[in-house]
């Protein structure tokens, strides 16, 4: 399972997002447009560990991961 966060811009969000991914089994997250990425403190505070258990990937254009995703039927 794969997700796909899209202009999320708190850094806490994000790590909350990490977290409950890690425990609902997410493989993969997609964050896209204006989103903190790891690694950052803050981030890194509220993920506990979890951005390191699960691979993540800034997309500036999602329109294009979501061609790409189409393309791989994810």
């Amino acid at each position: 399972m794969e997700l796909i966060l899209y202009n999320i811009r708190s850094r806490f969000d994000v790590g909350a997002i990490f977290r409950t991914a890690d425990g609902a089994g997410v493989n993969k997250i997609h964050l896209c447009g204006i989103i903190p990425c790891p690694p950052h403190p803050e981030i890194e505070k509220v993920t506990l560990g979890a951005e390191k258990f699960i691979s993540f990937e800034y997309h500036k254009q999602t329109v294009r991961l979501l061609k790409k995703l189409k393309k791989r039927r994810v």
